[in-house]
């Protein structure tokens, strides 16, 4: 049996993110690699304070090598002088070259252990009480460079136990210290070296977690916009075959609504029997019927596609929802509907394309009718605002639209399933494609609905395309 090999054309390449807490790297070298590179090149800003912050302050800690009044106090100060501050500095001249990203570890650990043997040199021929006491130094530079930023963990472990290896020997050898006193710098600088190294682990564990989060979202967002495109891909194509098949389409139904037309009004002579005629007549209603729903998706597919342009000119919105409801009373007769306008507005004079304007409130209201009950009302209200914009809202008191279910309404082919809906049938296009010719004004449709109570439909159009506001505007300049 054939084993079905499963599509991976949409899939993005996903790296190993697999993380060695030991050591914290990650497992794969050129993830590892990337991650270097990337988080060296995003932090050199803060690398360059951190080194020179280091640098200052260990200069500023020569206050204390002249208050001591050691005899090495020349000593002490070309140390920290001439040798450990240029190192610092010196690294943080290093970060402006390009190659620094490639050597950055070696770097950054020389410029964390340099300024901690130089405080273990110090101590190592300062007098007593001092050469006991100035380890305390030594304890700052271990925390501070053990969270030095970038700094891996595993070279800040190294370096730690290096510098705590060189003050062994110096405490033993090179200028012996009381046993009392070495046990209590070595109880003092084992506890600060395991919080600093402690800290520098949380902190870069935590730096590469935020790493891996940031790649995952970023191969995720690749995949959404690599649908996305495909899916835009789609629904044009989708839109360009609604409308070459309902243009393919038109060209036979005109031909079968023309003859049958012919034949229904017996324009060559009576039928030999009535029934011919009753048959025309069906095949009349059914074409004109399929002609209106290919006309629709053929006018869906144009606003989709942006081919529909505004043909803008002055326009009574009044005369407008008084055409409309004109066309749409013997609709509203038939099904025992009551319909009007909910009081005669002020004059509202709109820079639009009428015969648009007309088909979204047409859409609207033909909606409205049709899903109410007989018995019901529609009622259209029209309120124009200077500052708000233009309200032309369609009440009705009919089935109503579950709360969960408005959205899809808003989509093209879709409808809400209840038994009254499918008695009525129809496409699902008249509340999309009035939204889109909406939009192509810069407007927008709302639908507020609660089951067994209603909806009302708000078309809203923005302040600018008042006339009047216009002319506020150009008198103005």
């Amino acid at each position: 049996m054939r084993k079905e090999v499963p599509d991976q054309s949409h899939r993005v390449a996903e790296p190993d993110f697999l993380l060695d807490r030991l050591r914290l790297r990650f497992k794969s070298p050129e993830v590892e690699r990337r991650f270097q590179q990337e988080s060296i090149a995003a932090s050199l800003g803060i690398i360059r304070l951190y080194l020179a912050a280091a640098a200052a302050l260990y200069l500023v800690f020569g206050i204390l090598d002249v208050i001591t009044e050691d005899p090495a106090l020349r000593t002490l100060l070309f140390i920290r002088c001439a040798i450990v501050a240029p190192i610092l500095l010196g690294s943080c001249a290093a970060t402006f070259h390009r190659a620094f990203p490639k050597y950055s570890q070696p770097i950054l650990a020389f410029a964390m252990i340099s300024p901690g043997l130089g405080i273990v040199f110090m101590t190592a021929i300062m007098a007593q009480p001092f050469g006991s006491l100035y380890y305390a130094g030594l304890i700052m530079v271990v925390m501070y460079g053990s969270c030095l930023v970038r700094l891996r963990y595993t070279y800040a472990v190294g370096a730690t136990i290096a510098l705590f290896v060189a003050y062994q020997l110096a405490a033993l050898k090179l200028n012996p210290i009381p046993l009392k006193f070495y046990a209590s710098n070595n109880f003092f600088l084992v506890m600060a070296s395991a919080v600093g190294l402690f800290s520098g682990y949380l902190q870069e564990l935590y730096v590469r977690k935020t790493y891996v989060g940031q790649k995952t979202i970023e191969a995720k967002n690749a995949l959404s916009n690599l649908l996305l495109a495909e899916a835009q891909k789609a629904n044009r194509s989708k839109s360009d075959f609604l409308a070459n098949m309902s243009h393919e389409l038109r060209t036979p139904l005109n031909a079968i609504i023309g003859f049958s037309d012919i034949l229904a009004k017996e324009m060559f002579g009576e039928h030999s029997n009535p029934r011919y005629g009753e048959y025309s007549a069906d095949i009349n209603n059914s074409g004109r019927h399929l002609l209106s729903i290919i006309n629709e998706i053929l006018d869906l597919a144009k606003a989709e596609s942006g081919k529909i342009s505004l043909e803008e000119e002055e326009v009574d919105v009044l005369s407008c929802v008084e055409e409309c409801l004109r066309t749409c009373r013997h609709s509203a007769e038939v099904g025992r509907v009551k319909l009007g306008l909910a009081r005669k507005p002020d004059d509202v004079v709109l820079l639009a394309d009428r015969r648009l304007l007309f088909q979204i409130i047409l859409n609207l209201t033909s909606n409205a009718v049709k899903f109410t009950p007989a018995g019901g009302e529609v009622e259209l209200c029209v309120r124009a605002d200077t500052v708000e914009g233009v309200f032309i809202t369609v009440t009705d008191t009919g089935i109503g639209i579950p709360l969960d279910n408005i959205e899809r309404v808003m989509r093209p082919f879709e409808q809400v399933e209840n038994t009254y809906s499918r008695k009525h049938g129809g496409t699902g296009l008249g509340l999309p494609y009035a939204a889109k010719l909406a939009q192509l004004h810069g407007g927008s449709i709302r639908l507020e609905s609660e089951i067994n109570l209603g909806t009302k439909a708000v078309l809203w159009l923005p302040p600018a395309r008042l006339i009047a506001v216009q002319h506020a505007l150009k008198a103005a300049v």
